[in-house]
């Protein structure tokens, strides 16, 4: 058994035991219909300069890996709404990790875990931006 999504990227599959180990979750099954694999998620959220509208416009981006960051990008600031449950937790972009490119967010361990069915999270995430 090999499991495979673009979230596991390096995901070494499963050894001849059973056990899974996909950046560093390990898991072990053997004959389960289904299997859920919990695996930490962080976005970086970042501006870069608008190429139209007024001057010192800006464009806020979320992505998931530090290799689409472009050189140009700043930092962004204010916060980011993230849907967990039935509610919303907002994360200060300010107090995240990362350097002076991108905000580096860990989301909650209970984002998108949801009932079967429900919207796509990553497209219910809403950055509330901040001048500077």
């Amino acid at each position: 058994v090999q499991l495979t999504h673009p979230l596991l990227a390096g995901c070494g599959g499963a050894s001849d035991d059973g056990a899974l180990s996909c950046g560093g979750v390990n898991c072990t099954f053997r004959a389960a219909s289904e299997m859920k694999v919990v695996a930490t998620i962080k976005l970086f959220v970042f501006t870069t300069p608008a190429i139209s509208g007024p001057e010192g416009s800006k464009i806020v981006w979320v992505c998931v890996r530090m290799g689409d960051v472009p050189r140009d990008a700043r930092r962004a600031s204010g916060t980011l709404e993230v849907p967990v449950g039935r509610g919303v937790e907002c994360i200060d972009l300010g107090r995240a990790a990362g350097g002076s490119a991108a905000a580096l967010v860990d989301l909650p361990a209970s984002f998108g875990l949801e009932a079967a069915g429900a919207a796509c999270p990553l497209d219910q995430l809403i950055v509330q931006a901040q001048e500077g």
